[in-house]
């Protein structure tokens, strides 16, 4: 956080409880001098109208704290900014969070979806780069933009992932914790709704009718669950583990009847895996 905004944050947190803020859209079309002459209580305004603009840049972590720390608040006000900061993270994030559920927050606290949207936005960028099962002759090349190419000796799919929402592991069954390895711990876990581009199989061109694992226009569903090393651990890098891809978001995301299976662990890092690619072309 900006040395700025620490301090204002700062003073704002030390307000006299019983104060009620106006609304968001009523403090974001005034300027300094119109607040001034708006209310009787000009330097709570003032105040308010800072500390509004402030968390306004902040990640959905610190938001939810400063709801804690200032119950004086209205919470119909921290309501307005997290909806705010939920349509602009959503729109800077493009394709990636296009088919993002807002219905699954319906009965949440204010700031969890702002929460859950900025793990989403940085998902692909977290695990890009190259995955290898040797036992399954299958390789998968994940990019930053969620784009990947899963292939092997007879087989090649290319599509585009992007996600739907994000559970908290806490809400996993135990049967998908059963082949975490020990050394590391899932950090969280994200609904994937995906699409192949691409899918050839025995040198055959693919139907959707012809896999099973997808519906129309290649639709297929699945949940990924990002792992990282626990501190003093063998492992060096992180590794991700996947549900059977479905086709219906039902069966693809019930982890109850479809739980989580083998980590892939990452063999090349994006940037390296990237140059490699680059040198081929």
């Amino acid at each position: 956080m900006a040395q700025r905004e620490a301090m204002v944050l700062e003073d704002v947190l030390q307000v006299a409880p019983g104060w009620e803020f106006p609304s968001w859209k009523n403090l974001q079309s005034l300027s300094e001098s119109q607040v001034d002459h708006w209310s009787q209580n000009q330097q709570m305004v003032k105040v308010e109208l800072a500390f509004l603009r402030t968390v306004s840049f902040l990640d959905g972590e610190s938001c939810a704290r400063c709801a804690q720390l200032a119950p004086w608040a209205h919470s119909s006000t921290f309501l307005a900014v997290a909806q705010e900061n939920v349509r602009c993270r959503r729109a800077s994030a493009g394709l990636l969070l296009s088919r993002w559920l807002d219905q699954k927050y319906c009965c949440t606290t204010p700031f969890q979806q702002q929460r859950d949207l900025e793990i989403a936005a940085q998902h692909f960028e977290t695990i890009a780069g190259r995955y290898s099962l040797l036992e399954y002759d299958c390789t998968l090349d994940i990019q930053p933009c969620g784009s990947f190419r899963n292939y092997g000796s007879q087989h090649e799919m290319v599509g585009q992932a992007t996600i739907a929402g994000v559970m908290c592991p806490r809400d996993v069954p135990a049967s998908s914790l059963a082949d975490v390895p020990k050394g590391m711990q899932v950090r969280y876990i994200c609904l994937l709704d995906r699409w192949y581009r691409r899918a050839v199989m025995d040198g055959r061109e693919m139907t959707p009718e012809d896999l099973e694992f997808c519906g129309p226009g290649y639709q297929t569903y699945s949940v990924h669950a990002w792992l990282e090393p626990l501190p003093g651990s063998s492992f060096t890098d992180g590794a991700f583990m996947e549900n059977r891809p479905r086709p219906t978001a039902q069966d693809g995301w019930l982890l109850e009847d479809n739980p989580l299976r083998h980590p892939w662990h990452r063999s090349l890092p994006w940037k390296e895996l990237e140059k490699l690619l680059r040198e081929k072309k």
